[in-house]
């Protein structure tokens, strides 16, 4: 067994551990997982600082501030030798450290990270992302001004925690139909002295993984979710920020998503370029994931079929009857995530796939996993060189890396 896979298996065993009602013996499960996936794979590896983060998300919501700062820290410092200050991920774990630093009182570094935040996030993130508006209005231990932070928070957790750590979920602030449009649907508030939470009627809920769950309100003490539920993330799917928007699968005309069936050749609009697999570029003992290929050789045949569940899981078919399922790396909890090939599992929301027709800015197909239902899969950093991979990450509108062609084989 691969450290990819094993890391894999572990991560899958902690979020059901966690499920369960044990996320302090999910975190020391998958902290000894983490460690050995280090080993094998390199502190900076994307699998490893994925898993990462879920590990300080997992010991941040158990109360363990301390213990989600250890991890965050030597995780950044590595992932940003490797993949630049700038990855999505990366500003992710920063913002997270942000607010564990913010949490322990220590204000001052909290506005360390705030700082690599409004410098960097307007770019990498847009300028309105909930990340960025956070550290635009970020004022440290004066809390006369609210804080708008975004909702990672809603895990069981003791009274006094909560009273301690300060924490109030809110609704969206106004203008929540422009922040959906970015994949922003709602916020937590820090107010000082402020233990209970304040109830919405129709606010999202993010759960610590970033997926999300429609809800009447914010309940007082909402249920553990570290894995998307199928279910949830589809029917709270935000709109894709498209100028134009085409209708979604269910209702398109006949050559829409609902007649998608066979095999195909899937080509980026940006760079005519197939999909098939390769080496995961820039990687020291790089595994085999989806990227973007001479067509002439691209490979191998890939298969999109309905799943019953809803969406697509897309397949590739290796002869011999051998097949395996594109999976996107850890259940599409974060930004920056590759696809690779996976045994398939019935019904995993991490192998299946909506494809959403649209006009702007190329005519074809965007792609999100039902698990990333946030994200959507692209070319890593727009390339238009071969062999780059593909990863998920916040949708543009402007983005043709993000448009996908089908062509019937």
């Amino acid at each position: 067994m691969t450290a990819s896979v094993q890391l894999a298996s572990a991560v899958h065993a902690a979020e059901a551990r966690a499920t369960g009602g044990d996320p302090s013996g999910a975190a020391a499960a998958l902290t000894e997982a983490v460690d050995a996936a280090k080993a094998g794979l390199g502190a900076d590896h994307l699998d490893v600082l994925a898993a990462s983060y879920l590990l300080a998300g997992l010991h941040r919501r158990s109360g363990a501030l301390l213990a989600a700062r250890r991890v965050l820290e030597p995780a950044l410092e590595a992932g940003r030798r490797m993949h630049g200050d700038s990855h999505q991920l990366l500003l992710s774990m920063t913002y997270e450290l942000a607010v564990v630093s913010h949490e322990l009182g220590h204000t001052t570094e909290a506005e360390r990270h705030f700082e690599v935040l409004r410098r960097l996030g307007p770019e990498a993130l847009g300028a309105e992302h909930a990340y960025v508006e956070a550290a635009r209005g970020y004022r440290g231990a004066d809390n006369d001004r609210t804080v708008v932070l975004s909702t990672v928070d809603v895990l069981r957790v003791d009274p006094a925690l909560e009273r301690r750590r300060r924490i109030v979920a809110a609704a969206a602030v106004s203008g929540v139909a422009a922040l959906a449009l970015i994949a922003v649907t709602s916020a937590v508030v820090l107010v000082r002295g402020g233990p209970e939470r304040a109830s919405h009627a129709g606010a999202p809920v993010f759960s610590p993984t970033g997926s999300v769950r429609p809800t009447a309100s914010v309940p007082s003490d909402p249920p553990l979710s570290l894995a998307a539920s199928e279910g949830a993330v589809v029917a709270a799917e935000p709109p894709a920020p498209s100028a134009a928007r085409t209708p979604s699968a269910a209702a398109s005309p006949s050559g829409g998503p609902a007649a998608i069936g066979g095999v195909y050749r899937i080509r980026t609009a940006h760079s005519g370029l197939c999909v098939g697999e390769g080496p995961e570029s820039g990687r020291h003992n790089a595994r085999t994931v989806l990227g973007q290929h001479p067509c002439a050789s691209a490979s191998p045949p890939l298969r999109v079929e309905p799943v019953a569940q809803g969406g697509y899981r897309i397949l590739l078919e290796r002869g011999g009857n051998r097949t395996a399922c594109v999976t996107v790396d850890y259940g599409g909890v974060a930004p920056g995530l590759a696809f690779a090939a996976r045994e398939c599992g019935d019904g995993r929301p991490d192998q299946r796939f909506t494809f959403e027709a649209v006009n702007a800015p190329a005519a074809g197909y965007r792609l999100r996993s039902v698990s990333g239902a946030r994200y959507c899969v692209g070319v890593r950093d727009g390339s238009g060189q071969s062999g780059v991979p593909l990863v998920q990450a916040d949708c543009n509108p402007r983005a043709t890396h993000q448009v996908f062609a089908l062509e019937k084989r």
